[in-house]
């Protein structure tokens, strides 16, 4: 008896360790993710900027890939794409710092903290967009496993913008030229699993996440011909509206071909699905927006016109037919004269209101300093907030005031009230007083008296010495900043581009004194007057960014541009304030 107990005893013993093992081995198979407030983030956990940049992971990241949806799901109200939109003011990129490649903060932004939401939410904006790179963070065939690293960070800012109850558009974003140019591609088939396999992950890590995420198929899709991309658009749908969680009644946004309004018009197929909303982009007229060929101001009767029927046919074709629609992108991208600028934003952003359409405004950082925490130019962030809104936003004729040194004189300004009024004028925080300017209410002008300006600028030195902030019933405050200044003045007499020993490898340096102007444009023409430019044959004008560049002591000609001077010109350099100019002439040593 006493023998049979204690073997029994021992089987028990045995059978109790076995189970304790087996559920021990499935808990370690099961791999549960941790609750949110005990994860570690990349940067928690020692993880530099660095290490997210340059993909410095350990063997098994890509073996964790396997991707939960969080265990926790988020509270989710299913809204339709009409009401969505309805409800969204206006979006605000987070340009330039998930999209960029390799990783985070190769561009230029840092790594992104949970502050810059709190900037972005106290603006007055709606919806984030944030566009993110997979490709440098995808492991080999067949799996394609994204690594866990990026995955929990790019989880990680999502979150920020959700818990400040912002609506977030995530995407697939420079992978459209990476590898899902399918008509370049050696084996286009591939490229399409890879995409599935990285949509499969993603839908499925963030699939419990409430209904102001939504998710954007692709960023411009290009080379492919448009039933591919309606095929492209059907087939991510259908995965995420199979991949469970809340994603069934996820909001999807798809892009038309390359994002483009007149390509989308002609051949995006209307989805038959109340959760989808279609994005396109507009960086229109691309001249101005980016400072090429001269075109440095907006405002027009024709430019505006553009935008009325542009937005038209988009509402015609579209939202009058419940097909509800976000500009994902838009903006200027160049020094754009100040004025014109805030007109062009306003005017984009009210005339797609209009219409029905959201704006989401393009930032690779330009606009807000992620580094400094703080807005590069807060009245335009104010004027399209306002826009969206509604609200009527005023303007002064001018951003921009620029005084000859030792020449003020009483300086009249055309206010553009738009229903609202003048409510005063202010030098920091003091007003103007009577004896200060004259307010022509009838006609709008206000006229800033010579002693004024002489007071303003008396011990300054030459440049931007202070600003006039122009108040009004309601709208966006309007800044003019005063300048003074006196005529720019070269290093040197002629430029000589030396090209006997061969091609132009560097930038060619034009040395000046800006004394308080600022460049607006470059044109370079040959002695008959024919542009010296080889690619753009009938423009004298040439292209910011590509052909030339500028600092407070230099413009700089791009080597490519400067080797297409093959013989003497004269390059003209155009000033604010309008009027101004220099005459740079070119002496070509050509190739022997």
């Amino acid at each position: 008896m006493q023998s049979r107990g204690r073997y029994g005893l021992y089987v028990v013993l045995v059978i109790s360790m076995l189970v304790i093992i087996s559920a021990l081995f499935l808990v370690r198979e099961d791999k549960p993710e941790l609750p949110k407030d005990k994860r570690v983030s990349p940067l928690q956990s020692g993880h530099s900027g660095d290490s997210i940049r340059t993909g410095v992971l350990q063997p098994t990241d890509y073996e964790a890939g396997q991707i939960q949806a969080v265990e926790k799901a988020a509270p989710f109200l299913p809204v339709t794409a009409i009401d969505a939109v309805a409800q969204i003011g206006v979006g605000w990129n987070l340009g330039n710092q998930l999209d960029a490649m390799p990783g985070e903060g190769d561009w230029g932004n840092g790594i992104v903290d949970a502050s810059v939401f709190d900037e972005v939410k106290a603006a007055g904006f709606d919806l984030v967009r944030i566009p993110v790179s997979w490709n440098d963070h995808i492991g080999a065939a067949p799996d394609y496993k994204i690594d866990i690293v990026w995955m929990d960070r790019v989880e990680e800012v999502v979150d920020w913008a959700l818990e400040r109850d912002m609506w977030v558009m995530l995407n697939v974003h420079h992978d459209s030229w990476k590898y899902m140019n399918l008509d370049k591609q050696a084996d286009p088939d591939e490229s399409m699993r890879k995409f599935m396999k990285v949509w499969e992950q993603i839908a499925q890590r963030f699939s419990g996440k409430s209904e102001k995420l939504m998710l954007e198929t692709l960023n411009e899709p290009t080379d492919m011909d448009p039933s591919r991309l309606d095929e492209l658009n059907e087939q991510i749908l259908q995965l995420i509206r199979s991949s469970g969680g809340n994603n069934k009644e996820r909001l999807v946004v798809e892009p038309g071909l390359h994002t483009n309004m007149n390509e989308t018009i002609r051949t995006f197929k209307k989805p038959n699905d109340p959760y989808v909303i279609l994005t396109v982009h507009n960086y229109e007229p691309w001249d101005y927006v980016a400072n090429w060929w001269g075109h440095i101001t907006w405002g027009t009767d024709s430019d505006k016109a553009y935008f009325d029927k542009m937005f038209k046919r988009l509402h015609d074709k579209f939202v009058a037919d419940g097909q509800p629609i976000i500009i994902g992108e838009f903006g200027t991208l160049g020094t754009n004269e100040r004025h014109s600028k805030w007109l062009y934003h306003d005017y984009f952003v009210r005339t797609a209101k209009k219409y029905g359409i959201v704006s989401v405004w393009w930032d690779n950082g330009e606009h807000l300093d992620r580094l400094r925490g703080s807005w590069n130019d807060p009245v335009m962030k104010d004027i399209i907030v306002n826009a969206s809104r509604g609200i009527a936003n005023s303007f002064v004729e001018t951003g921009d005031l620029y005084i000859r040194q030792s020449m003020a004189q009483d300086t009249v300004l055309q206010l553009e009230l738009n229903g609202n009024a003048l409510v005063g004028i202010y030098n920091g925080d003091s007003p103007l007083g009577q004896d200060d300017y004259t307010y022509d209410e009838d006609q709008a002008k206000v006229t800033i008296k010579q002693a004024y300006l002489e007071g303003m600028l008396r011990d300054k030195e030459l440049g931007d010495i202070g600003q006039l902030t122009f108040r009004f019933s309601q709208g966006a405050d309007q800044i003019v900043h005063v300048h003074q200044y006196t005529d720019p003045v070269l290093e040197q007499k002629e430029l000589v581009i030396d090209r006997s020993g061969g091609d132009i490898v560097s930038d060619v340096e034009i040395g000046l004194a800006f004394n308080g102007t600022e460049l607006a444009r470059l044109k370079a023409v040959e002695a008959d007057g024919q542009p010296v430019h080889t690619e753009w044959k009938d423009k004298q004008y040439v292209n910011l960014s590509d052909d030339y560049s500028f600092d407070a002591n230099r413009v700089y000609l791009k080597a490519r541009f400067a080797n297409m001077f093959d013989k003497d010109a004269t390059i003209t350099l155009e000033f604010w304030p309008s009027g101004v100019q220099l005459e740079v002439p070119v002496k070509v040593i050509d190739k022997q």
